[in-house]
């Protein structure tokens, strides 16, 4: 049993290797054959202009050799009889005109050369030939051993591909063609990704991160809430909070189920997969300072949080305040943290605004919305080197709005998410349908009742392998699929998985 589960393995992992290359073969681009009777066509044609010119230069030679000295001797002839030669220097200036003109068409036929490349064409034309042959051979080549493989893989696990209940990715059909864009499921904002767009460019971005810094500048006389980013993620303890993502509403991903079951009492790391989106707000005309009640507004962007996010929430003391919710015996200092490195002179231009500034300090143009939406939950070891839990998120939740104005003062990590508040609320179907500032066409589904939206799960999953896939760990060939993933979305976590253990181990043998 033992050898035949390290054959399963092996089989496995030359499967994927397979597939990666078989991917590579379809997109490497066949080159292109050069059309031999127009290279013969444009060769000849050079060659006779060659000639040409040859013509032209001895019509040049005859020209000065024979036309000139008799236009010489008629101009003697004239000067002998007349005294004067007015007509024979017209024509010896024609003569010289029309010489300089053929020598110059004769010079510029003469160097008249055939491209190198219709030279070569018919080299070339055999090389590329065989190339292309070569790559069709080795993309059915690939495609032969592809289904060689599965089979051998399905004959020795006793499984069948094509199976409606999956045990292991080989039962899956495999498509090369296949992205995490035609498994979407739900609503995100990852597919329209412009990590370094401005504001104009309708910026779209997923992150791990925890919540948003929305607090009351401390020096400020005015209650103007300010979003200053994200908070850092949130330390704990695996027995704090394992429970809360297994409890239901989460689908596990990945799980290092050894490493949390022997270290329950271990300082880990919570972070939240978020999916963001950020328009400018087209009534620009509308946008003015507002005084908010901050404790409101922690409770608006609160009010439909799950106990995860409730948890990973406590310790902050703006979230505190008006969460009822047990925190973690490790000590949060990301509060602390953020307030001691805070730049003061970034706020400074609510001063700019109050006395009359008209520079542009808070220029309506940069008003815009930013949405922001839950789609899972990563757990990592203390130094963050080693991914331990995956948590997708598998229930509805709300797609949370703040509306707020760019502060001139760019800070220090992404000025897109710093800047003053006059709205924050949990976006509904209808606020959204009616709001121009926000393409319709991005969202999969409708809300439901309470406004919420289901999270697509592919395009996290291409997330986490594709941007965080470098703390993955333990790649196992033969992991079971997961109750509640589909197949095809079991298929695409196990390909990414696999690349990212790739790309681990070439940055581990670089180093």
């Amino acid at each position: 049993m033992h050898m035949e589960n390290e054959k399963l393995q092996k089989l496995s992992l030359e499967l994927l290797e397979l597939e990666e290359r078989w991917k590579q073969l379809m997109a490497t681009k066949e080159r292109e054959l050069p059309d031999l009777k127009e290279a013969k066509k444009r060769i000849a044609d050079a060659k006779k202009d060659r000639r040409t010119g040859f013509i032209l230069a001895v019509v040049v030679v005859l020209l000065f050799v024979i036309v000139r000295p008799m236009l010489s001797k008629y101009k003697a002839a004239v000067l002998a009889e007349s005294g004067s030669a007015l007509m024979p220097w017209v024509f010896i200036i024609l003569l010289w005109v029309v010489m300089f003109g053929l020598a110059f068409f004769a010079l510029g036929f003469v160097l008249m050369k055939a491209d190198e490349k219709d030279l070569k064409a018919s080299e070339t034309y055999e090389a590329n030939k065989q190339y292309n042959e070569k790559l069709a051979a080795d993309r059915a080549e690939a495609a032969k051993l592809h289904e060689k493989k599965v089979k051998e893989l399905n004959d020795l696990a006793g499984t069948k591909l094509g199976d409606d209940e999956p045990e292991y990715f080989f039962q899956v059909p495999f498509d090369r063609n296949r992205t995490y864009q035609d498994l979407k499921d739900g609503i995100e904002f990852y597919t329209s990704i412009a990590r370094k767009g401005s504001l104009a460019e309708e910026p779209h971005d997923a992150m791990r991160a925890s919540l948003p810094v929305i607090h009351l500048p401390k020096e400020s006389k005015y209650n103007y809430m300010r979003l200053d980013g994200f908070y850092l993620s949130k330390h704990c303890r695996i027995s704090e909070v394992l429970p809360l993502l297994k409890q239901g509403g989460y689908q596990c991903l990945y799980e290092n189920e050894a490493y949390l079951r022997k270290h329950p009492d271990d300082e880990v790391v919570i972070s939240c997969l978020w999916d963001i989106a950020s328009w400018p707000v087209l009534d620009q005309a509308i946008f003015k300072f507002k005084e908010l009640d901050p404790e409101k507004c922690f409770r608006e962007i609160s009010r439909s949080w799950s106990p995860v996010m409730k948890f990973v929430a406590s310790g902050i003391p703006e979230y505190d305040d008006i969460l009822d919710v047990t925190g973690s015996s490790v000590e949060d200092t990301r509060a602390r943290t953020f307030h001691a490195s805070e730049d003061k002179k970034k706020y400074d231009d609510v001063y700019d605004i109050k006395n009359g500034s008209d520079d542009g300090a808070l220029r309506l143009v940069n008003a815009k919305e930013i949405h922001f939406l839950e789609k899972g939950f990563m757990l990592l070891t203390g130094d963050l080197k080693e991914t331990l839990y995956v948590a997708l998120t598998d229930h509805r939740v709300p797609l949370h709005r703040i509306t707020m104005n760019c502060s001139r003062y760019t800070w220090k990590e992404d000025p897109r998410y710093h800047g003053w508040i006059t709205e924050i609320a949990d976006t509904h179907s209808n606020e959204i349908e009616s709001a121009a500032a926000v393409p319709v066409a991005l969202l999969s589904s409708q809300a439901d009742s309470e406004g919420k939206f289901k999270p697509d799960r592919a395009s996290t999953i291409d997330f986490i392998t594709r941007y965080v896939g470098n703390r993955l760990s333990g790649f196992d060939p033969l992991a079971r699929r997961q109750d509640g993933l589909t197949p095809e979305q079991f298929r695409l976590w196990m390909e990414g998985w696999y690349r990212a253990d790739q790309a681990n181990k070439k940055k581990t043998q670089a180093k």
